[in-house]
């Protein structure tokens, strides 16, 4: 199942995905010095060696590596000016079943 998968994402791998130097010369070209993960994993599929040995090399070319980070959360034009914890999804619920759970229902 895993590698019927992962044949039908390498049938739409990108033209710059298709090998390091191919990856190498679109940076090159396009003047972008840093790489993804995702870029990494595209390119191991493709060439089928190991993350590791595609950073290092790539790194060799002097390209650096942009870890993932914490994607920005932007408000929009039609958002609440009042809810600040509306993008962290923190927020809503009373918190009765909450309070009800540490005391405990007498009679019920």
């Amino acid at each position: 199942m895993l590698l019927v998968r992962m044949e039908a994402i390498m049938t739409k791998v990108d033209p710059e995905h298709e090998s390091i130097d191919a990856f190498v010369q679109y940076c090159i070209d396009d003047e972008v010095e840093t790489f993804t993960p995702k870029d990494v994993t595209l390119i191991c599929m493709a060439v089928r060696r190991r993350r590791k040995d595609v950073r290092v090399e790539l790194e060799g070319y002097g390209l650096t590596y942009m870890p993932p980070g914490a994607d920005p959360v932007v408000r929009g034009f039609k958002s609440n000016n009042h809810d600040r914890w509306s993008a962290y999804k923190s927020h809503g619920g009373s918190g009765w079943s909450q309070i009800i759970g540490f005391a405990g229902v007498n009679g019920w």
